[in-house]
C-alpha cells in the first residue's frame, strides 16, 4: 500500500525541517471511529511503542518545503494481514525549528465526532479511516535473501535460494527439510554424474490462498538469455492438492523436477536457472513475448509487477 501526505507551508518563508509522520490504529464501531490515543503517545512521539492502540508506520522529513508548494510524501506501508474492517490513518506534521508542536496539550481524543477531538482544529493533524480489503493471493519466489516482493529491491537477480538444488533422493516433506527460509544454500551444486533434483519455495504474499500453482524450471543459456527460444524447460509440476493451496503469508514446496547428469556447460561451469510460478489468480510472465533484449530480460525478473512469479539462480556443475 501507498499513503500519499500532502504538506502545506501557510506561512512566510521556506523551512527544511519539517517532518511528516504517519501513525495507524484499528478503526471499531459503526460508523468506524478512531480510537483515542494511547496514554503515553504524546510522551513516546514520534516513535511510539511497538503494540500500542496506535502505532507508527514510519516519519519522514521534508527537504526543502517552501511557501505556497505543497510537498506529498510517499509511505510504504505492508499493513498486518490480520487487519480486516476499517483502519484509521493519522497524519501529524512538526517542525521543530519554526513551528513547534505541544502534543501533550492535545489531548488524546481523535474521533472528530466526540468532544475534545483535536481533529479539525490542530491544522497540522489530519484523519482518514479507510475500509481494509484482504489482499490478493500474490505469489513470490525470491531474488535473494532481501527480497520482499518490492520493485527495485534486489539489486542483482541470479541469487535465489528459493530454488534449491540437491543429489539426495527426493524428500518427502521439503517444507520441513528446508525450513530454513534464510538459508542460502551456498552448497548447492548441479552434479554431473547424478540425478538432481530441483526444488522452488512459492511464497504468498498476499491475504488469500495460491490455487492452482504450478512451477517451471528452465535452464538459460548465460550466452543468450534474451533469446526466449534458446531456454529449455526442465519440466514443470503441479501442487497436488490440498497442497495447492499455498496460504497468505505462508510458503510451500513444488514437487521436485529432476535433472539426470546434466552435461558440462563448459567453458562457464555454471548454469543459470529460471523458475516461473503460474497459479489461478496470479499468473506468471509471458517471457516469450515480453523478452527481446538484455535490458527486457532483466526487466521481467527484477522491475515488472509480475517479477515476483519469476526468480533466477546460478548454480555451479560439478563432474
Amino acid at each position: 500500500n501507498v499513503i500519499y501526505v500532502q504538506v502545506h507551508n501557510v506561512g512566510a518563508g521556506s523551512t527544511s525541517s519539517a517532518q511528516v509522520h504517519l501513525f495507524w490504529a484499528q478503526a471499531a464501531g459503526a460508523p468506524p471511529a478512531a480510537p483515542d490515543l494511547q496514554a503515553s503517545f504524546w510522551g513516546e512521539f514520534p516513535d511510539v511503542a511497538a503494540g500500542g492502540t496506535w502505532q507508527l508506520i514510519d516519519s519522514q522529513s521534508i527537504t526543502l518545503l517552501p511557501t505556497g508548494q505543497p510537498q506529498v510524501q510517499a509511505f510504504h506501508w505492508n499493513a498486518p494481514g490480520s487487519l480486516a474492517g476499517h483502519v484509521s490513518l493519522l497524519a501529524v506534521c512538526t517542525d521543530a525549528s519554526h513551528d513547534a508542536l505541544n502534543g501533550a496539550a492535545l489531548g488524546n481524543v481523535v474521533d472528530p465526532s466526540q468532544a475534545g477531538s483535536f481533529i479539525g482544529n490542530e491544522r497540522r493533524t489530519a484523519l482518514y479511516t479507510v475500509e481494509v480489503r484482504e489482499a490478493p493471493a500474490d505469489a513470490l519466489v525470491r531474488d535473494g535473501f532481501d527480497d520482499q516482493g518490492h520493485l527495485g529491491e534486489t539489486a542483482w537477480g541470479v541469487n535465489s535460494h528459493d530454488i534449491i538444488v540437491v543429489q539426495a533422493a527426493a524428500t518427502p516433506n521439503p517444507e520441513t527439510a528446508f525450513a530454513n527460509a534464510d538459508d542460502r544454500r551456498a552448497t548447492d551444486v548441479l552434479d554431473g554424474s547424478e540425478t538432481n533434483h530441483i526444488y522452488v519455495r512459492v511464497n504468498n504474499r498476499g491475504g488469500q490462498n495460491l490455487t492452482g500453482a504450478q512451477v517451471e524450471v528452465f535452464r538459460i543459456p548465460i550466452e543468450t538469455p534474451h533469446v526466449p527460444n534458446s531456454w529449455v524447460s526442465l519440466g514443470s509440476v503441479t501442487m497436488p492438492s490440498p497442497a495447492s493451496d499455498v496460504a497468505g503469508t505462508a510458503a510451500r514446496f513444488a514437487p521436485a523436477i529432476t535433472w539426470p547428469t546434466p552435461a558440462n556447460p563448459a567453458p562457464h561451469k555454471v548454469y543459470l536457472l529460471a523458475a516461473l510460478v503460474n497459479t489461478t489468480a496470479d499468473p506468471r510472465p509471458d517471457y516469450e513475448a515480453r523478452i527481446d533484449s538484455v535490458a527486457s530480460f532483466w526487466q521481467l525478473f527484477l522491475e515488472s509487477v509480475d517479477s515476483g512469479n519469476a526468480a533466477l539462480r546460478a548454480v555451479t556443475w560439478q563432474a
